[in-house]
């Protein structure tokens, strides 16, 4: 579990930050992803065949200075990209179907996430490439 700033549990292993092919290695044997609202967590944990389970950060409890994870996971969960966990009780509703393989993405959405991710990368490496011929 990866932590950042927050206060490690008590009663699960836990580490500050975790590198890139630490979080693809949990994310690959994940049973349950539950994340916050950023859209590279969310993406990867798609990325790998799961429905993430995502808890917005919240600027009423300090966590950021607006509440833009939460206005763009409502977005995202009314499209079904991800289960959004508003409360304690939405959260082990949530990890109880995640425990009986109730959140992995079909493999048809799987597909569908591989090849956008792919076409996503091609369009950023040929704004790349565009960007060192100008120099």
């Amino acid at each position: 579990m990866q932590v950042g700033t927050s206060e490690p549990p008590r009663f699960a292993p836990s580490k500050d930050y975790l590198t890139y092919e630490e979080m693809e290695q949990y994310l690959r044997r994940a049973s349950v992803v539950v994340c916050h609202g950023g859209p590279a967590t969310i993406t990867l944990a798609r990325f790998y065949g799961k429905l993430p389970v995502v808890m917005p950060r919240r600027k009423s409890l300090g966590e950021g200075v607006d509440d833009h994870q939460l206005f763009f996971c409502s977005r995202l969960a009314k499209e079904g990209a991800i289960l959004l966990a508003e409360d304690e009780a939405a959260l082990f509703a949530a990890l109880e179907a995640g425990l009986q393989g109730k959140l992995l993405l079909s493999k048809r959405e799987e597909a569908v996430v591989i090849e956008a991710t792919r076409k996503f990368g091609a369009l950023i490496e040929k704004l790349l490439e565009q960007k060192r011929i100008r120099r």
